[in-house]
């Protein structure tokens, strides 16, 4: 389970329309999105690096997983600004992927990449509009035991 945002660099124009439209077109990425000043990985931000460069200018998107009911909860968060696009988890999303794995696998025990890159300080809750204060990934996943 990462806990992490996904960066890549795309065209302008796949941007405007992917946002204009109710659902989310396939993007072909150009390349990964600059790397945080955390991570340090090119294409890989943590949820705070998210916080921190996404704000009231860029478009957001909740996305749904196709391959489930479509009345389910959203699966992704989506931004775009330009030529950036980033996809990124909230606590609801972890809980809805460990629940997806947990039925698809019969696993009874799931790793965790990089927990560090959770807000733990809880500054993104009003930025990203997520459900807890802090550490939303790390609530999620346990909510799903």
């Amino acid at each position: 389970m990462p806990f992490v945002g996904v960066t890549y660099k795309i065209k302008p124009t796949d941007c405007k329309a992917n946002m204009s439209e109710r659902n989310i077109r396939a993007i072909r990425p150009l390349g990964h999105g600059p790397a945080g000043p955390l991570t340090k990985i090119p294409g890989i931000l943590s949820l705070p690096e998210v916080c921190d460069k996404v704000d009231a200018s860029w478009q957001k998107k909740d996305l749904r997983d196709s391959k489930f009911d479509s009345a389910r909860r959203d699966s992704y968060h989506f931004a775009c600004k330009g030529d950036e696009a980033i996809a990124y988890p909230t606590a609801i999303t972890a809980d809805d992927t460990v629940r997806k794995l947990m039925r698809s696998t019969e696993d009874s025990c799931m790793g965790a990449m990089n927990p560090e890159y959770d807000d733990f300080a809880g500054v993104c809750k009003k930025t990203l509009s997520l459900d807890i204060d802090i550490y939303p990934i790390v609530r999620g996943i346990f909510r799903a035991r």
